[in-house]
C-alpha cells in the first residue's frame, strides 16, 4: 500500500514503504527489523505509524456493506 507523505530522510522514505507490510505482519524478519531498528531512533516514523495503525483500525471497524443491507432487510421484516 503506497502512502503519501514528505519523508523528513531517505531512511524514513524507505522505512514508510514498508510500514503497511509491517503492520500486516507481512515483512520477513529482516524487514522486521530494519523498521524496528528506525523507530527506535525517529519519531516522526513512530507517529506515521501510529495514524497508520489507527486508520486501518477504523476501517476494519467499519460495516461491511452486505452485513448493513441484512440489518436493515431484517428490521423491515420486523416492522411487516
Amino acid at each position: 500500500m503506497a502512502t503519501e507523505r514528505q519523508a523528513p530522510c531517505p531512511e524514513c522514505a524507505k522505512v514508510g514503504e514498508l510500514l503497511s507490510d509491517y503492520l500486516d505482519g507481512e515483512l520477513p524478519e529482516s524487514g522486521r527489523w530494519v523498521v524496528e531498528l528506525h523507530l527506535g531512533s525517529c519519531t516522526a516514523c513512530t507517529q506515521f505509524l501510529a495514524e497508520l495503525a489507527a486508520t486501518v483500525t477504523a476501517l476494519h471497524r467499519l460495516a461491511r456493506p452486505d452485513a448493513v443491507t441484512r440489518a436493515l432487510r431484517g428490521t423491515a421484516s420486523a416492522r411487516s
